[in-house]
């Protein structure tokens, strides 16, 4: 789920031309730690996408939380990041 949200967001950045998001993609590709997706067809993989989008995460879910998460000290000013 985490890898598709991440495409959908590479892919929408694109389309806006964002020509620094090109470091991503070689990171994902080129790096020792490249970044692969799933693999095959699994049973798991095919039941959850059938869940109306209503009722599943989401990748819009995923990356809006992404935000929030990661723009705590702004909210919190005296929270510590340990």
């Amino acid at each position: 789920m985490f890898y598709r949200a991440v495409f959908t967001d590479t892919v929408n950045k694109l389309k806006n031309f964002n020509l620094s998001i090109l470091r991503r993609v070689l990171a994902a590709k080129v790096s020792k730690h490249s970044i692969k997706g799933l693999e095959g067809e699994g049973k798991e993989k095919e039941n959850y996408y059938k869940i109306p989008e209503h009722e599943r995460l989401t990748e819009k879910d995923i990356m809006s939380g992404t935000v929030t998460v990661s723009n705590i000290c702004s909210l919190y000013k005296e929270q510590r990041g340990y």
